[in-house]
């Protein structure tokens, strides 16, 4: 559970949360009417104080859990059919505008990103994910490569084609264990709606909200503004399961750790107690500390052996039960368990030490003068 927590926390999510707010936005407009209005608004939105860059998307990461929109695609070379495009993978289709990327410091690893050029009358275009380009060309360059996307195509398969400008880095939109192929279309020549609003800015990004909104409602006095979220927040949410599980499962396993201490000092220190006559009679006869120290650690290390062989038994079988609360873990990982071993003979050692050692101090004469 520790690993998966630590996974949790090293997950590259393909954005930067950090000073990020996002909105849901809804002028009650549609279609062109909705897009001018959402790019009059980003662009009101840039010119405030202390924001870095504004854009808007489809549907922000961890929106809507494993709901989001699918989108069939035929590649170049296939026909243009609905039939070619059962031999491709879904693709989790996303419209943005060209600040989008800026705000969410989406890494662009090749080509380009939107611009203002890619307008409604201009040729149509698409971003893609590097999971994308690598399933979809493999060892291949994809700018320039040409994609349909006949589930956005307004019933024109000729209009669906979209030529890949660029490539990004993946992003978790639907689960931060449910990676997807990514499509980015841009907003202005999409029919789906850039409906999430989502702003970086240089200090508290939800204290820029309540700004935001009154700029929203200056262009549309009816605009409904909800969800209003940091991202940061979104994303500690997601993360909550393993988060709670990890300190769950860790308070139960450093009180295990306590039981195993007190109870191995115990059990180690009257065990010597009761033989202290035994030792005395082997010190008299010439036995040293290190024959001593065997002695007492003999009934003890027998038990430990076992304990430890039926621990791992425990374990292979519990691991499997919760295999489903793991994140990047296998439930029979390797390293997990050599580190578990060592922990537990670690903690052996240390509830061992002072009994063994107080029993290689005792006086011989001492002891069987009270005996």
């Amino acid at each position: 559970m520790l690993r998966s927590y630590i996974n949790v926390r090293q997950l590259d999510l393909g954005f930067i949360p950090d000073q990020v707010v996002a909105l849901e936005v809804d002028p009650g407009l549609a279609g062109s009417a909705y897009n001018e209005w959402v790019r009059d608004l980003i662009a009101r939105v840039e010119r405030l104080p202390d924001v870095q860059a504004a854009g808007a998307v489809h549907a922000r990461p961890l929106a809507r859990g494993a709901i989001g929109s699918d989108s069939t695609v035929v590649l170049e070379g296939q026909p243009n059919t609905r039939q070619s495009s059962r031999l491709n993978p879904l693709l989790n289709y996303m419209s943005a505008t060209p600040g989008y990327f800026a705000a969410m410091r989406i890494r662009l690893t090749q080509g380009r990103l939107f611009d203002a050029q890619d307008h409604g009358r201009s040729p149509r275009v698409a971003i893609v994910s590097e999971s994308t380009a690598r399933r979809l060309w493999p060892g291949q360059n994809p700018i320039g490569r040409h994609l349909s996307l006949l589930a956005f195509s307004d019933g024109d398969p000729a209009a669906s084609w979209r030529t890949v400008v660029g490539v990004v880095s993946d992003v978790r939109y639907r689960g931060l264990d449910d990676a997807r192929l990514d499509v980015y279309e841009p907003a202005a020549q999409s029919r789906a709606r850039a409906g999430y609003l989502v702003v970086r800015s240089s200090r508290d990004a939800v204290a820029v909200a309540a700004t935001v909104r009154a700029e929203a409602h200056r262009t549309a006095p009816r605009a409904v503004i909800s969800g209003i979220t940091s991202m940061q927040e979104v994303v500690d949410r997601a993360a909550a399961t393993w988060t709670l599980s990890a300190w769950m499962f860790g308070l139960f396993a450093a009180a295990a750790v306590v039981l195993v201490c007190v109870g191995l000092f115990s059990t180690v220190s009257l065990d010597a107690t009761r033989r202290s006559r035994e030792f005395a009679l082997r010190i008299a006869l010439g036995a040293g500390s290190r024959d001593i120290a065997k002695a007492a650690l003999r009934p003890t290390g027998v038990h430990i052996l076992a304990g430890l062989w039926i621990g791992l038994g425990l374990a292979i079988i519990g691991s499997r039960a919760m295999s489903r609360l793991l994140f990047g873990v296998s439930p029979l990982d390797v390293s997990t368990y050599v580190g578990v071993v060592c922990l537990t003979a670690t903690t052996v050692a240390t509830a061992c030490f002072l009994p063994v050692y107080r029993t290689t101090q005792i006086d011989p004469a001492s002891a069987l003068k009270r005996e």
